[in-house]
């Protein structure tokens, strides 16, 4: 009983298994996204597709390589808070 009362340790690599999960298919759903918007884009603001598709893979890539660090970091910070 008293082994279930000690807290057990908290691995510094406890976000690497997110990254290894989340990062593949996060860059392999880019690129329908890039295709639809540019779609949507080049349909509605009546711009050249080739226009639309270099605006948009611009756009969403550094979104991306912004976002999933942050959203990383976001998540590793809340499990070290909730499994402390």
């Amino acid at each position: 009983m008293l082994t279930l009362s000690l807290p057990s340790p908290i691995l510094a690599n406890a976000g690497l298994p997110m990254v290894m999960v989340f990062l593949p298919p996060a860059w392999l759903a880019l690129i329908p996204i890039i295709v639809i918007e540019s779609a949507y884009g080049a349909w509605r603001l009546k711009l050249p597709l080739g226009r639309a598709l270099a605006a948009q893979s611009v756009a969403n890539c550094v979104s991306t390589l912004i976002g999933i660090p942050v959203t990383w970091l976001a998540l590793v910070l809340i499990e070290f808070v909730l499994l402390e």
